[in-house]
């Protein structure tokens, strides 16, 4: 699947990945979902989120973000979380 089918959002580190997994139904064959550990830029370590579809990415993002929000994660795109990390909510 080409690079622009890809999203990436993230989730906080503090649960483990296979948590994560569960909750979101990945890592089955037919899922194009990969869920890992990752440090973007020296931000600090937190949870990946990536997947690929033919779908609008919006909705799916969307989709799955909520499914991990009802189960008590907190999810960010990655603008979202730097400015969470560097202190710059607004």
């Amino acid at each position: 699947m080409s690079s622009s089918m890809r999203r990436r959002f993230f989730v906080d580190a503090l649960s483990e990945v296979d948590f994560v997994e569960r909750v979101i139904d990945a890592g089955l064959d037919e899922d194009q979902i990969v869920v890992e550990y990752v440090e973007p830029d020296g931000v600090g370590e937190m949870i990946a989120v990536s997947f690929s579809t033919l779908l609008d990415k919006d909705e799916v993002e969307r989709a799955l973000r909520a499914k991990l929000e009802d189960a008590g994660f907190n999810t960010y795109s990655y603008d979202e979380w730097l400015a969470v990390d560097c202190g710059d909510e607004s």
